[in-house]
């Protein structure tokens, strides 16, 4: 089997050391979590940093009110887990209740569509359960880009200018948050979001607030929800007016304190709290001891209560599920202009935000070719590249930039990403991954690859049962400009992306994380938040019986789908933005690393090319019979010959299609990165 040549020449090199590797679709992303590394932080802090970084820099691809899916592993770990950061649908999104509006799909833009969000809760838990730094540190990054400023990149700046009417007509408070002066602000303009600035201020407090509130038995009402309020003083701040500007200001010195603080215990031995060291392991025996001296001693004793880590993590997640979250909530439920081009109240309330929160679970997976690969389950689209790995693995030509390879590669996905559409979700009703993944109905599957391309939408049925269809629209107009994710429309065109990060620290902890959602023209901006709220339940089906059928209580099932690839002590964390296409584009990465044996650099640079003969995951959901988008530089012979084949190409340009980054460790022990060029956005670093 060969693949064509690789490129001499890359945009950048494919980055190798030994100390640490950062990649992410911003350079001040990458830029923080190498920092992060070189302070002493693991891979987890330096993920929880960055991404809370992603949500000022990229406010239009990603943001606090979004979702979260990531696959980790601490150093010494045999498999991944998932970080879990899919928020479920609140208890009043039936399918009733949006029919009763006359709506036959799920809003893509409006608070309608916002489900628990559950980013920031999951990287939080990430901290708290594999990280060694104090919050304080983590936000501080994002804390001061937010209220200091930043360049505002050219992405963000066209986004706002497409969304410029529908904020001046309908949405006055993001007109407000984005276009101050008026008019869309230029690409570099220096921003500033203040109010989100003092919400991370509060999260830092709130665990301050917290840990003296039980050291001095003194909160009155003693329910989580009591305890994460904070007593009257808190109430003072959901008030608003002179109150909240005094506890905001309470808020940063407080928050401002507690980094300094934290910044002597980081600075003084940092090593120390590295995930799975015997060093830990002593620290905590020393924390213990302190525990029990202070349960004699009340000034040892709120000493040991302000040092512990955990408790002070919790507390902040408490406070954002019940008290930041339950601002916006009431804010979107008075109506607004949504993607239908009415008006209507959003439905997520403060119960909602109280019975959820993120958690781990186990990844999925299959081998391929002497790689274990790893993905999400069937909440996610996840699955699919497996199913599509399983699909071409006995296949000689695995080259996207060959005839042969190309239209095996766009076939083998048709199948998968119609099984994904027919039998992935969480309401009930979804593949066993095993059915999905059997070597029978790999093998019954593959027979209806053809020489000539397919314009069917072909689910199968992996355990013998019928699918519920979905319906398939192959056009559904928009009424007022706003869109579903953005990501590549139809045509192949950028109109934005998700975000994605991938660490890798020297201890052999490892992430890749796909945060995504509550970008800005998701919804209403909440002015005291300086955030919206994210629309993932445009993901769901009004239509009952499906496994994705909008169902409360139960996640969407989402695009984000980060991977991560081992085999012996090899590892390699990868992932892209871009909804349907993530998956997509990281097949031709990864086919050419693993098979043609190109640097992870090489890999990412080379021409890639997606199905669109898929249904959208997001508003409108249509799909393209046949559709096919490509990057110009997979060259005139190829592409013509895939018309020949009857594939309806559709011509990107030659750097518009992946946004992938990845990072690993090779056979030899030597870390490496690579990032994505289009866009000028993506950037690795590390040494």
């Amino acid at each position: 089997m060969t693949f064509a040549p690789a490129a001499s020449f890359t945009t950048r090199p494919t980055l190798r050391g030994t100390f640490g590797m950062s990649a992410s679709t911003h350079w001040t992303a990458t830029a923080t979590a190498q920092s992060v590394l070189e302070r002493g932080g693991n891979a987890f802090d330096a993920a929880v940093a960055a991404a809370f970084v992603l949500h000022v820099v990229e406010p239009h691809l990603n943001g606090p009110g979004g979702d979260l899916v990531a696959l980790i592993r601490p150093a010494g770990a045999a498999e991944p887990v998932v970080l879990m950061g899919q928020g479920p649908a609140p208890a009043r999104a039936t399918i009733e209740h949006f029919r009763s509006r006359g709506l036959d799909l799920v809003p893509g833009a409006g608070g309608l569509a916002a489900a628990v969000p559950g980013a920031v809760d999951a990287w939080l838990l990430l901290l708290r359960d594999h990280g060694t730094w104090e919050l304080a540190d983590v936000l501080a990054y994002a804390t001061g880009y937010a209220r200091d400023g930043h360049p505002l990149v050219a992405g963000a700046a066209a986004t706002i200018a497409r969304v410029a009417e529908l904020f001046r007509d309908h949405w006055p408070t993001s007109a407000e948050r984005w276009m101050p002066e008026g008019e869309p602000p230029a690409a570099d303009s220096l921003v500033r979001n203040p109010a989100y600035a003092d919400v991370l201020d509060g999260l830092v407090a709130a665990g301050a607030r917290g840990e003296w509130a039980r050291a001095d038995h003194a909160q009155a009402d003693d329910s989580p929800a009591g305890r994460a309020r904070g007593g009257d003083a808190q109430a003072d701040w959901a008030r608003g007016g002179d109150a909240q500007a005094e506890r905001a200001q309470w808020d940063r010195e407080q928050a401002e304190r507690a980094r300094g603080d934290d910044r002597a215990q980081t600075d003084h031995a940092p090593t120390d709290r590295v995930l799975g060291s015997d060093a830990q392991a002593d620290r905590g025996q020393a924390d213990r001891a302190l525990a029990d001296r202070a349960q004699t001693e009340p000034a040892q004793r709120e000493r040991a209560l302000r040092d512990d880590r955990a408790a002070r993590i919790d507390a902040a997640r408490e406070h954002w599920m019940t008290t930041v979250l339950p601002e916006a909530a009431a804010f979107i439920a008075q109506p607004h202009r949504h993607a239908d081009g009415a008006d209507h109240p959003g439905i997520l309330d403060a119960d909602d935000l109280t019975t959820w929160r993120a958690s781990f679970e186990p990844a999925v997976s299959t081998s391929f070719r002497g790689w274990d690969v790893f993905k999400a389950g069937t909440w996610t689209q996840g699955p699919a590249l497996l199913h599509t790995l399983r699909l071409i693995e006995d296949a000689d030509d695995l080259d996207p930039s060959s005839v042969e390879g190309a239209h095996l590669l766009l076939e083998a996905q048709k199948l998968a990403y119609a099984d994904r559409d027919a039998w992935f979700g969480d309401a009930g009703g979804a593949v066993d991954i095993d059915a999905l993944l059997a070597d029978d109905y790999i093998a019954a599957r593959r027979t209806l690859i053809g020489r000539e391309a397919s314009a069917e939408w072909h689910p199968g049925s992996p355990e013998g049962r019928d699918p519920v269809l979905p319906p398939l629209r192959t056009d559904h107009a928009s009424t007022d400009g706003s869109t579903g994710e953005p990501t590549v429309d139809r045509s192949g065109q950028t109109r934005g992306d998700t975000c994605h990060l991938d660490v890798i620290d020297r201890w052999g902890n490892v992430v890749s994380a796909t945060p995504s959602g509550g970008w800005l023209q998701s919804s209403p901006t909440v002015p005291s938040l300086g955030f919206c709220l994210g629309t993932r339940l445009q993901a769901t089906w009004l239509v009952p019986g499906h496994p994705a059928s909008l169902t409360p209580g139960r996640r969407p099932r989402t695009t984000l789908t980060p991977t991560l690839v081992s085999r012996g002590d090899e590892v390699i964390a990868i992932g892209s933005p871009g909804g349907d296409q993530q998956d997509q584009w990281q097949l031709t990465v990864l086919l050419r690393m693993l098979v043609g044996e190109y640097s992870a650099q090489q890999a990412i640079d080379a021409p890639n090319l997606n199905i669109t003969a898929l249904i959208d995951s997001f508003w409108p959901r249509t799909w393209v019979p046949a559709g096919v988008a490509v990057e110009d530089r997979l060259g005139e012979q190829v592409i013509e010959a895939l018309e020949e084949r009857g594939h309806r190409v559709r011509r990107a340009g030659d750097w518009a299609l992946g946004r992938v980054t990845a990072v690993g460790r090779g056979a030899d022990g030597a870390l490496w990165a690579a990032a994505n060029p289009r866009g000028a956005q993506g950037y690795a670093a590390g040494r």
